[in-house]
């Protein structure tokens, strides 16, 4: 069996997600780029050592137990992914 060669298409899936024809990037085209964005998750637990949260230069806050982020401390804006982590 003929095995496909493996290849990205984000190129082709950010149009398609953003417009009804696939043709444009109507939401990158109007400045929305999600830059500066914060939201808010709850989850079980987050693993803030995975590759995708992981930032060596900045120490993650972490203000466990506290059920509330506004101890001094609690938020940092400079990490990359993670502005605060809450544990229960």
């Amino acid at each position: 069996e003929v095995q496909a060669k493996m290849r990205l298409r984000n190129k082709y899936a950010t149009r398609i997600l953003q417009s009804d024809n696939g043709s444009s990037w109507a939401l990158w085209d109007k400045g929305l780029k999600g830059n500066g964005e914060i939201i808010g998750i709850t989850d079980t637990g987050v693993d803030y050592q995975s590759c995708f949260f992981r930032d060596e230069a900045i120490t993650l806050p972490s203000c466990a137990g506290t059920g509330h982020v506004t101890k001094p401390g609690c938020i940092n804006f400079q990490h990359r992914k993670i502005v605060t982590y809450v544990s229960f």
